[in-house]
């Protein structure tokens, strides 16, 4: 955009602006007769400030030094927390169960659908249809009843049901429900359910 002939740049600049001692100063809202508009805006913006100021004090406050029931300042030294943090942790580290494979989180999700309504959800042989059963349901969290059977044993159990193996006849077939790879995935967590003696992870 040019400046229209016969006038200068400054002239231009100077109808635009006011001079205040000296100084060119650009006109505000208030000069453009917006000065209701202007003034509300200005409230709106000062009481925002307000209460962001007020929270970040009290945020402030509230991470000081706490004073105990009895008056006394707590101590800033944090290394008793610190210590009591890392032997939790510990604990924690040595308790957490190992991590589910591919495998074993796709048999745990077939398990969960087909098997924990007898077996228990962590396989203990304790689920809700259980007591209606004699014998038992087998507990998979034993080490011992997995050590003594193979992978293999355990998949034609899946498969052909307790009747096909020579084990009660309340164990139902799945032959018929789900694809081999499925019955192996189930037979993979298991394997994890007795290696953990957990389930759930």
């Amino acid at each position: 955009m040019g400046v229209p002939l016969g006038q200068e740049p400054a002239e231009i600049c100077a109808r635009h602006h006011r001079p205040q001692r000296g100084i060119v100063r650009p006109r505000s809202p208030r000069d453009h007769g917006l000065s209701d508009e202007f003034d509300r805006r200005e409230r709106e913006m000062k009481s925002v400030l307000t209460v962001l100021a007020l929270i970040w004090f009290g945020l402030a406050a509230g991470c000081g030094g706490q004073e105990s029931r009895t008056g006394e300042k707590a101590p800033a030294d944090t290394s008793a927390v610190e210590s009591e943090t890392s032997e939790v942790s510990s604990v924690a580290s040595d308790s957490v169960a190992p991590v589910l494979t591919y495998a074993q989180r796709k048999g745990k999700r077939l398990y969960d659908h087909y098997c924990a309504v007898c077996h228990g959800t962590e396989g203990k042989g304790d689920g809700f249809n259980a007591y209606n059963l004699n014998p038992r349901p087998r507990d998979f969290t034993q080490k011992e009843y997995l050590a003594r059977v193979n992978r293999k044993w355990l998949t034609e159990v899946v498969s052909q049901g307790g009747r096909g193996v020579k084990l009660s006849t309340a164990m139902p077939s799945y032959e018929k429900t789900l694809s081999r790879r499925q019955i192996e995935d189930i037979v993979a967590y298991l394997t994890y359910l007795a290696d953990t003696g957990q389930g759930n992870p």
